[in-house]
């Protein structure tokens, strides 16, 4: 296993024990600094800054930071477009449109009126939505999945007066969230951090690695809205004034298109669950399902590119270049030696895990959980590299934590989406997200040590 930054002698380790040697050593690591450290850092934190308010958009954003890199001289042109060609971007892109596919034939609205059909009492309505939600995204976009879901909540409350819609929106969004934890395609996120470890020689990550924590999480979320977060969230008529959008429409396919679709969708994933025994990339399965949809004419051409969330994409194609900046310059292995010189002797792995987390958790409530993932998931590697830590484990807890995005309605566009048509306010994500991100955090520490151990 390379190592990305030298393991600290134990004579250095002892005197880093006192505050006052620790605050020299780190003013001695900046004077070591070169200007491209120096340049990319004030990067990074313009990056945060930006992400953080929303000054400009997220796509402007990426933008911004690359040409600043380029003439900067931190990465060349080639490094600028590397992202676009990566397969994590590849197959984030195909599966915008494998499962647009499904949303755009009315395949999946169709199957969710027939499950909602026969529920009775809220609550129960409240379960089987956050678990359609959750499943649903673990395999398709959340924006999707939460396009899907809401014109069909609108239509049970419409059809029930006696249904708050605020009561069903909102803890769709979560467990979308939730799902997004469960595999590899569930959020861009974990496709990049997948990417950066095998780029780093630290081995991959297979479709369900991330399950083992992602369900327990998932469980635990969707077990805790049923028995006590139903209590706390707002419980007021909500008049539906605005018109439902594209997804609520009635389906333009025929029934055919419908089972086309839900049919290719389903065998691409059984192709991801194969891949071990077949040999074929993710990707490549991918890129067969939608050449499925297109020689059926499930979808057209035209249909296929709308279908993809070019901005998304652009996100995680254009923080390659900062990710990789950082490694190749050595700026993640000095943010890295800070954080170490700034605990001293207390090297305690459960320590970073429950730190990492729980800034990740709430940086990602203002940033978008890729952005958060790209930044951190170098600094992540180095710290493990550092303190002999598997540096899977902390990996692993940076997206995990990222997609902990429960309280804030600007946490996630999935948050956003939903906070007008549920008449929302910030204090309603407030009051049911910090417990959300509690209990997450308190299963993350149980969980991931067990299945990447330090």
């Amino acid at each position: 296993m390379p190592n990305i930054i030298s393991c600290c002698s134990a004579k250095e380790t002892m005197h880093r024990n006192t505050p006052s040697v620790r605050r020299h050593s780190w003013l001695r690591e900046c004077r070591k600094m070169t200007p491209q450290q120096y340049l990319l850092l004030s990067v990074l934190v313009l990056a945060v800054l930006l992400f953080f308010t929303k000054w400009i958009s997220l796509t402007a954003t990426v933008i911004l930071i690359n040409v600043l890199l380029f003439f900067s001289r931190v990465i060349s042109m080639g490094d600028i477009f590397l992202g676009l060609t990566d397969s994590s971007v590849i197959l984030a892109g195909a599966m915008f449109i494998l499962g647009g596919a499904v949303l755009k034939t009315g395949a999946a609205r169709s199957a969710g009126e027939r499950i909602t059909r026969h529920i009775v009492k809220e609550r129960n309505v409240m379960l089987v939505f956050m678990l359609l939600a959750c499943a649903a995204s673990a395999f398709m976009s959340a924006i999707a999945t939460i396009s899907i879901l809401v014109p069909i909540a609108i239509g049970v409350c419409q059809a029930n007066k006696e249904y708050r819609l605020p009561r069903l929106l909102l803890p769709i969004a979560i467990a979308c969230s939730a799902g997004g934890m469960i595999t590899l395609i569930g959020k861009p996120a974990n496709l990049m951090a997948r990417t950066l470890l095998e780029e780093n020689g630290l081995g991959t990550i297979g479709f369900f690695e991330y399950a083992k924590a992602g369900i327990p999480v998932s469980l635990a979320i969707i077990l805790f809205m049923y028995f006590w977060g139903y209590r706390l969230l707002p419980d007021r008529p909500v008049e539906i004034y605005r018109p439902v959008r594209d997804a609520a429409e009635p389906p333009e396919s025929s029934m055919a298109k419908q089972r086309l679709s839900v049919l290719i969708f389903g065998l691409v994933i059984l192709g991801f669950l194969l891949e071990s025994v077949t040999d074929i990339p993710l990707q490549i399965t991918a890129l067969c399902g939608i050449l499925a949809l297109l020689a059926l004419k499930v979808i057209t051409d035209k249909e296929a590119f709308t279908l993809v969330e070019w901005p998304t994409l652009i996100l995680v194609a254009g923080m390659f270049p900062m990710a990789k900046a950082m490694i190749s310059t050595g700026t993640a292995d000095l943010i890295a030696q800070f954080f170490i010189n700034l605990m001293g002797q207390n090297h305690s792995p459960v320590l970073f895990l429950g730190l990492l987390f729980a800034l990740i958790s709430i940086l990602t409530e203002v940033m978008s959980n890729t952005a958060c993932c790209a930044l951190f998931v170098p600094i992540a590697i180095a710290i493990g590299q550092s303190l002999s830590i598997n540096p899977a484990c902390l990996v692993m807890a940076v997206t995990i934590a990222s997609g902990c995005s429960f309280a804030s309605p600007i946490g996630t566009p999935i948050n956003a989406y939903v906070m007008s048509y549920g008449g929302y306010e910030f204090k309603d994500y407030l009051r049911v997200g910090i417990w959300l991100n509690v209990l997450s955090w308190g299963v993350c520490m149980v969980i991931i040590p067990v299945f990447w151990p330090f």
